[in-house]
């Protein structure tokens, strides 16, 4: 797509009842935007703002325009010039035909505390920044710089360097065209958790590291400051990823409202608790969700209560358990990311290459027996069920992966033991009891068979009452067709 404008700041209120105040936030948030726009993009923005606009000429400048930033407060919402300007804004973007479109190119600001039902209809499945009770200090922000900023200037930079670089990665987006893959439904997600002023700029580098890797990083929109609505927006948001990286800064930050936790705390305090979960459903199967927690060596607690919540995060395994908590070097963190991501992908690539069709099955038995296990495999294959991947007829370098992705997938589960070799079929079998435990909630338990000549040397404590036992070593057809129904 092409644009003549980049952005449109929209924010016109009804004459007279623009308070100065209102004016000096506005003159700011501007200001502030452009210095930041300017340095990641290497270029001045094309900013068009609602006092350059005339109501003549304005929809064909928004028509070509990419990025659109109402500013809402309570004073804009109540003025008529205001809400024609909304109408004329919605007519571009329904224009588009594309609801993807439409919610990349809309980035509501919200000054006042707006909830998601009084903002108009078609923003409210729309990225949106929250600066509700959060401001620059407007009488000499033209003299302020980011390390001078008192602790509200700091949030108020730590909001605005979010919303340059949602606006970056907006534009990139519409430029190369990719909207439809790269903020696909579908797109892989990982959390990457809000952090302290101080480590915002390592938060950002992993961001952009992450989208270039085509993920999608959450979260995506301001949280709450109420505690109980922000564990809730982070829970619906952690379920859909396989990594939350959490990054300890020098700060704890604020109390949220009704809380006795800060932000960045119930961030980690949800992704612990939805990993237990996943751990007693799963165990550690693959695609189990993981989590790291990083400190950087150098970074020192700038107050008492943030020692003491990382000296409860290193103790507490309420907090801690199964984390990967981490105090080195930041390069060292992005290899592990990068090394966490690999293994996801070799999942994802083993599951579409291995995916299961209505019948598959996963043969287990021994190397020295493949000529042995032949017919039974051309059984398989004659009665059009896709046989799962061996780890013994791979090159792959985690067999015990491929093993535990096989037992997750299969709908049979099928072992071959003539007799012999007693430890191998009790690790075999203490592996077939956990299958179920290594399945997603909604696939059906695997029909486990064992085909053998020395049932009795089987371990009595291994066997279930699902399991069916074919007491022969050679092929039988119809013995096999029965256990299939059974």
């Amino acid at each position: 797509m092409n644009f003549k404008n980049d952005i449109f700041i929209s924010y016109k209120s009804s004459e007279d009842s623009f308070s100065d105040v209102s004016k000096a936030w506005m003159n700011a948030f501007i200001y502030y935007l452009e210095i930041l726009l300017k340095k990641l993009l290497d270029t001045s923005p094309r900013i068009i703002i609602s006092d350059n606009l005339t109501h003549s000429d304005r929809l064909k400048i928004l028509s070509e325009t990419a990025i659109f930033i109402p500013v809402l407060s309570f004073e804009t919402l109540e003025s008529e010039a205001y809400k024609e300007e909304l109408d004329a804004i919605e007519k571009v973007l329904s224009g588009t035909g594309e609801k993807i479109s439409h919610t990349l190119r809309l980035i509501p600001v919200l000054r006042s505390c707006i909830s998601i039902e009084q903002l108009p209809s078609f923003m409210r499945e729309s990225k949106y920044f929250d600066f509700c009770k959060i401001a620059p200090d407007t009488e000499s922000f033209k003299r302020n710089t980011i390390r001078n900023q008192s602790e509200t200037g700091e949030e108020y930079w730590a909001r605005m360097i979010e919303l340059a670089y949602s606006i970056k990665g907006c534009l990139d987006v519409l430029k190369k065209n990719e909207q439809n893959s790269v903020y696909s439904e579908e797109r892989n997600h990982v959390y990457l958790a809000n952090t302290s002023f101080d480590q915002q700029h390592h938060r950002e580098q992993i961001k952009h590291e992450l989208e270039q890797m085509q993920f999608s990083v959450l979260p995506d929109t301001v949280l709450s400051n109420n505690g109980e609505k922000a564990e809730k927006q982070v829970r619906t948001m952690i379920e859909k990823c396989f990594l939350s990286i959490h990054i300890i800064g020098e700060t704890y930050g604020k109390f949220l409202e009704g809380s006795d936790y800060s932000a960045i705390d119930i961030q980690n305090r949800v992704a612990s608790r939805y990993q237990k979960e996943r751990f007693n459903l799963n165990g550690n199967a693959p695609g189990s969700f993981s989590r790291i927690i990083w400190m950087s060596p150098e970074m020192k607690p700038d107050e008492e209560k943030q020692a003491s919540y990382i000296e409860q995060l290193k103790k507490d395994k309420d907090i801690s358990s199964s984390a990967e908590i981490m105090q080195i070097p930041f390069g060292m963190l992005k290899s592990m990311i990068h090394k966490k991501v690999k293994e996801y992908r070799e999942k994802e690539k083993f599951e579409n290459t291995n995916d299961t069709n209505p019948k598959s099955v996963y043969m287990l038995y021994e190397k020295k027996h493949e000529e042995k296990i032949r017919p039974f495999t051309e059984w398989f294959i004659k009665n059009e069920y896709k046989l799962l991947k061996s780890i013994y007829n791979t090159e792959h370098f985690r067999p015990l992966k491929i093993h535990r992705q096989n037992l997750t997938n299969c709908d049979v589960a099928f072992v071959y033991f003539p007799s012999g070799n007693l430890q191998w079929i009790k690790s075999i079998m203490q592996d077939i009891i956990k299958t179920d435990g290594y399945r997603h909630y909604s696939k059906k338990p695997a029909r486990k068979i064992i085909c053998t000549n020395s049932a009795k040397a089987l371990p009595a404590n291994y066997l279930t009452e699902d399991m069916t036992i074919i007491e022969s070593e050679t092929f039988d057809a119809d013995a096999l067709g029965n256990a299939i129904l059974k």
